[in-house]
C-alpha cells in the first residue's frame, strides 16, 4: 500500500509592474521618501545525500512456527503479518490462523513484539457417527498504514456445520496500534452467508480516499453464488458500515491481489467509487458512494481496461533452467538485469521498499539448506546495487521469505529462520544512509 504525504508549499509573492511612484518634489524631506525593498535571493534546499548503505540492527524474535512475514512500518509502531505454516488438520486438532500479526514499538526492544488479540483465533469440535457436524472459527488479520498510524482489521468467522452444510458468520473490527490497540468506533462489520463444504476466503484492501479511510472486505466461500463485498468508511475518528456493495468471485484466492484486488477513486462531490473484480481482466463491478460511505448508486458490472503494468516492480526470472534463478528489476513492465547479484548463484523471493529515490531490496540467495537472507540499495536508474550487501539472516543457517518496509526514514525487515525444529520469524532494523 502506498501512502500520498501532502507538503506544505509557501508562495513569497511580491509586487511588480503598476503605475511608477510620483518623483519627490524639492521641497519633500527625505523621510518621508518611500525605503526601497530589499529583497533576499532564496536559496533553495540542498537535496538529501544520495543513500548507499544500509547496517542491520539487532534482530528480534517476532513468533515461532509461523511463515511468510510481511512487515508494515508506521511513524510510532511496527506489525508483522504472518501465515500458518501447515494447513490446520481438524483431525489432529491443529489450531492455526491463517493470518495473524504480532505488533511491537519503532524501535523495536528486546522482547518487545506482542501477539494482537484475536479472539477466537480458531477452533473446531463436534463430529459423530451419525452425522458430519462441527463448530469452528478462524481469525484473518490485516494491517495497513495511513499518514504514519496503523490500523489493524480483524475477522473472526464463527461456522455451524450439519452434513456439510450450515450457517457462516463473518464479523471484522477494526483498531489503531499503538502502546496498545485502540478500537475505532463504529469499525465493525458483520455478515452472514450459507456457504457449501467450504471454509470462507477471506480479502481485504485499504485505501486513502480524500479525507477518508476506505477498509474494503470480500468474503468469499465454495458457494457458486460467489460471497459478499463490504467496506468501512472512516473519518474523523469514526467508521461507518456500507451496505452491500457486490459479490465477490467464488472459487478463488481473495486475499492474494493477483487473483483479486478491490480498488477505491474519488468521485465528483467528494464521493468514492468503488471497483473490485479478478486482477488483470476487463470486468469490474463497480458503485458510486457519498463522501459519509452511503450507496449512491446500486452495484452493476463494467468493462473496464485492465490495468497496465506497475511502474517499478521486481520478479524472478526463471525462464532458462540451464541458469540459476534471478531476480530482475522492472521498470513499466520492461524486466532487466540488476547489477551487483551474482548470476551463478540462484536469487528469488524479492521485495522492496522505496526510500528517498532509492530502493531497499530483500532477497533469498542459494538453495536448499544454503539458503540466506540478504539486502541492498538499489539505483533504480542504473538498475545496480549500490554499496555493501548487508547479510540479514544469521551465517550458515537456513532462511527465507524476506519482507521490507519502510515509513520515513524507519526500516524494518523480517524474515523466516530455522532454529533446530522449528522456524522463527525474525525482525530487525535497517539504517540506511
Amino acid at each position: 500500500m502506498s501512502t500520498t504525504r501532502f507538503v506544505p508549499l509557501v508562495l513569497a509573492l511580491t509586487a511588480c509592474g503598476g503605475n511608477a511612484e510620483p518623483s519627490a518634489s524639492p521641497s519633500s524631506s527625505a523621510a518621508t521618501t518611500p525605503a526601497t525593498p530589499v529583497t533576499t535571493p532564496t536559496v533553495p534546499a540542498a537535496p538529501p545525500p544520495a543513500i548507499t548503505r544500509c547496517t542491520l540492527g539487532a534482530p528480534r524474535v517476532v513468533v515461532r512456527d509461523r511463515g511468510g512475514a510481511e512487515v508494515v512500518v508506521g511513524s510510532r509502531a511496527v506489525a508483522v503479518v504472518h501465515r500458518a505454516r501447515r494447513r490446520t488438520d481438524r483431525e489432529a486438532g491443529q489450531c492455526e490462523a491463517p493470518r495473524a500479526a504480532h505488533v511491537a514499538p519503532i524501535a523495536l526492544p528486546a522482547d518487545g513484539f506482542a501477539a494482537l488479540p484475536v479472539n477466537p483465533i480458531c477452533f473446531y469440535n463436534h463430529e459423530e457417527e451419525t452425522g458430519y457436524w462441527y463448530d469452528g472459527g478462524t481469525a484473518h488479520v490485516d494491517v495497513a498504514e495511513d499518514r504514519g498510524d496503523l490500523y489493524a482489521s480483524t475477522c473472526s468467522n464463527v461456522l455451524s456445520v450439519d452434513n456439510r452444510s450450515g450457517e457462516d458468520s463473518v464479523s471484522c473490527s477494526v483498531a489503531v496500534l499503538g502502546p496498545a490497540p485502540t478500537s475505532v468506533p463504529g469499525a465493525s462489520i458483520s455478515t452472514d452467508a450459507t456457504f457449501v463444504a467450504g471454509d470462507v476466503r477471506i480479502g481485504t484492501s485499504f485505501t486513502r480516499v480524500g479525507d477518508a479511510g476506505f477498509f474494503a472486505y470480500a468474503f468469499g466461500n465454495t458457494d457458486p453464488e460467489g460471497g459478499e463485498v463490504f467496506a468501512l468508511v472512516m473519518k474523523d475518528g469514526r467508521a461507518t458500515a456500507t451496505e452491500r456493495l457486490g459479490r465477490a468471485p467464488s472459487a478463488i484466492d481473495l486475499d492474494d491481489p493477483d487473483h483479486f484486488s478491490m480498488t477505491a477513486t474519488s468521485a465528483e462531490g467528494g464521493g468514492i467509487v468503488f471497483e473490485h473484480g479478478a486482477t488483470r481482466t476487463p470486468h469490474r463491478v463497480r458503485t458510486t458512494l457519498d463522501a459519509n460511505g452511503v450507496r449512491t448508486v446500486l452495484p452493476a458490472s463494467v468493462t473496464v481496461t485492465p490495468p497496465g503494468p506497475p511502474e517499478l516492480a521486481t520478479t524472478t526470472d526463471r525462464s532458462d533452467r540451464s541458469v540459476p534463478a534471478s531476480v530482475r528489476l522492472v521498470r513499466a513492465g520492461v524486466p532487466s538485469a540488476i547489477v551487483g547479484l551474482d548470476p551463478a548463484v540462484a536469487t528469488f523471493g524479492s521485495d522492496f521498499a522505496q526510500l528517498q529515490d532509492r530502493l531497499v531490496l530483500v532477497w533469498s540467495e542459494g538453495t536448499g539448506r544454503t539458503t540466506k537472507i540478504r539486502a541492498a540499495i538499489v539505483d533504480t536508474s542504473q538498475s545496480a546495487i549500490v554499496g555493501p550487501v548487508v547479510e540479514v539472516s544469521t551465517p550458515g543457517v537456513e532462511a527465507g521469505y524476506g519482507s521490507v518496509g519502510v515509513y520515513d526514514s524507519n526500516v524494518v525487515v523480517a524474515w523466516d529462520e530455522r532454529v533446530g525444529d522449528h522456524w522463527d520469524i525474525r525482525a530487525a532494523p535497517l539504517s540506511c544512509r
